[in-house]
C-alpha cells in the first residue's frame, strides 16, 4: 500500500518518471456485471488512489468509490448510473476486499521488479 500512498504524496512528474524507467503495469480487474454494466478495479491510474471502481456501458463510463457509492466523475444513462451505484453498494465488502488484493497485486509485480517499498 505503500507505492499507492507514493502516488499520492509525490509529485507527479516524479512518478511519470519512476512509471518510465520501471515497468509499470496496470492491473485490471473486472469485479462484476449487472443488467448490462460491467465493473473493473484498475491499478495505474497516475495520483489517483481512493478506493473505486470502473462502471462501463457501451460508451459511457463512471468511477464510483466503494465506501460511499458516490459517483467521483464520468457519466453514464440515468436509469444505468441508478444500477451501477445500487451495485455497488450491495457489493461494497466484497470490492473493497477486491481493491486492496489488486492493490497488493500490483505492489508484488513492482517488488519482482527490484522494486522494495516496504518499511
Amino acid at each position: 500500500m505503500q507505492y499507492m500512498m507514493a502516488r499520492v504524496e509525490n509529485p507527479k512528474e516524479i512518478i511519470s518518471f519512476l512509471q518510465e524507467v520501471f515497468e509499470i503495469y496496470e492491473i485490471r480487474q473486472r469485479v462484476g456485471e449487472s443488467k448490462g454494466v460491467v465493473f473493473h478495479v484498475r491499478t495505474n491510474e497516475g495520483n489517483h488512489v481512493l478506493p473505486h471502481v470502473h462502471a462501463a456501458y457501451g460508451e459511457y463510463n463512471i468511477s464510483i468509490e466503494i465506501a460511499t457509492g458516490r459517483i467521483l466523475e464520468g457519466n453514464l444513462p440515468r436509469k444505468k448510473e441508478k444500477i451501477a451505484t445500487a451495485w455497488v453498494v450491495d457489493h461494497k465488502e466484497k470490492l473493497l476486499t477486491d481493491w486492496k488484493n489488486i492493490a497488493i497485486s500490483a505492489i508484488s509485480t513492482l517488488t519482482k521488479s527490484g522494486l522494495d517499498f516496504s518499511d
